[in-house]
């Protein structure tokens, strides 16, 4: 198919803490953000300031000076009537204030409220809704809670703030040599590589602890490949950032052990994941759960339960969950592969009544290595959350909770949705 790049300017400005944009004003009264089709001499930078010029020629304006700063709708994409593929890349074009000053008397600047429903083009009012947000938080303008969801309410939403593209895996076995999870280094920074590729930016890696399970490694070398892995994921995978907890096997004397520090809680913080024997025939009761974090509980031990929708016990009783959330403060953690793609009826079908009942707290992979072991499947599963809950309940099941809980850094804190920032010099 034959396709066709073009690169184009969203022209703005600061009056009095509001930004203003300058677009394109149409014969009949439409707004278009400027844009010219790529040409091979050119670079995509080159030709958004080709765009930008063009109008203020056509419009026998005044050449202003502008800095690129952002890249907005990288996967802008459409096909034509005649089948020709259209890629649109949209960048911020900063104008100073003082000079754009000259131009406000004359209506060349508009709010974005007087705007975006004058865009012809649906990608477009999205994109200018993006940058919107974008801007005022560049900027260090209005942010508030009230604001963003005011915002939502605009085409396109604040696409950027959509959790399900910045989510946290609090569930993961990436700590290699330890446990039945990834058994190199590569092997884990490759699991790392597909986590991200499946929305996750923030991942714990949680080892298997429990010597009745198998895996009792010591704290120290969990600790040190643990570092080993973060600063090699930092040169291969930029944009993830790690945190180390631990899974632990809710054994009679867990707590001891924790009080020992055989293993890690999560992220440091007073909390811990935890899970119980299920496999082949063998199964724990629905009694040892619940005596054992009822201790856990009683010892001020907060526990995080790991993948109760594959537990027999609450297969064959899915209010267990409640009791336990309501009666013992336990947290639940499902992974997301089993809320879509777990083709055991038995799992996917109490994993989506939990998420329907609103009893989930995080999302996890639980990955365990490349083919033919458990792969990271998040994104399918947090797709579904979003389709079948509440998106605010959903927002905070892929990331908030893990903000709240767990010391993931908010994602206004982090966030850089849209590629990478230019040479922030001015350009003529």
């Amino acid at each position: 198919m034959e396709s066709k790049q073009f690169c184009a300017g969203i022209v703005y400005t600061l009056f009095s803490g509001e930004v203003m944009f300058r677009l394109s004003r149409q014969a009949d009264g439409h707004f278009a953000i400027p844009k010219a089709q790529k040409r091979q001499d050119e670079t995509e930078r080159e030709t958004a300031l080709r765009a930008i010029r063009m109008d203020e020629q056509r419009r026998q304006m005044k050449e202003m000076r502008v800095r690129l700063d952002k890249v907005f709708g990288d996967d802008a994409y459409g096909v034509s009537r005649s089948g020709i593929a259209r890629t649109t890349l949209y960048y911020a074009a900063y104008v100073d204030p003082q000079e754009a000053g000259r131009t406000l008397h004359e209506g060349e600047w508009n709010a974005f409220e007087k705007l975006v429903y004058r865009l012809q083009d649906k990608r477009e009012r999205e994109v200018l809704t993006h940058a919107m947000f974008f801007l005022h938080w560049k900027h260090g303008l209005r942010t508030d809670a009230q604001w963003i969801s005011e915002m939502e309410t605009y085409p396109g939403g604040c696409q950027g703030l959509w959790y399900r593209e910045h989510a946290v895996d609090i569930h993961s076995h990436i700590i290699y040599g330890v446990d039945d999870g990834a058994q190199s280094l590569e092997e884990a920074v490759e699991l790392i590589r597909l986590d991200h590729e499946e929305g996750a930016d923030f991942i714990f890696a949680t080892p298997h602890y429990g010597i009745e399970n198998g895996y009792a490694p010591d704290a120290w070398e969990v600790r040190e490949k643990f570092e080993r892995l973060k600063t090699m994921a930092e040169k291969e995978v930029p944009g993830v950032t790690l945190f180390l907890g631990t899974e632990w096997y809710c054994a009679e004397d867990i707590m001891f052990r924790m009080q020992r520090m055989e293993a890690w809680p999560m992220n440091e913080r007073r909390l811990y994941l935890v899970e119980f024997m299920e496999y082949g025939v063998y199964s724990e009761s629905a009694q040892v759960i619940t005596e054992r974090l009822s201790e856990l509980k009683r010892f001020r031990f907060p526990a995080i339960l790991a993948h109760p929708e594959r537990y027999k016990a609450v297969q064959q009783d899915w209010s267990l969950v409640r009791r336990l959330r309501d009666d013992y403060d336990v947290l639940m953690q499902v992974n997301a592969y089993d809320l879509y793609l777990n083709q055991d009826s038995r799992i996917r079908d109490v994993a989506q009544w939990m998420a329907e009942e609103e009893l989930i707290t995080f999302i996890g992979s639980d990955m365990h290595g490349l083919p033919p072991k458990r792969v990271p499947r998040m994104r399918e599963g947090i797709e579904w959350l979003y389709a079948h809950t509440d998106s605010e309940y959903a927002n905070d099941v892929v990331r908030r909770n893990a903000e709240q809980y767990l010391g993931v850094p908010p994602l206004l804190e982090t966030w850089q949705p849209f590629g990478y920032y230019g040479s922030g010099k001015w350009e003529k």
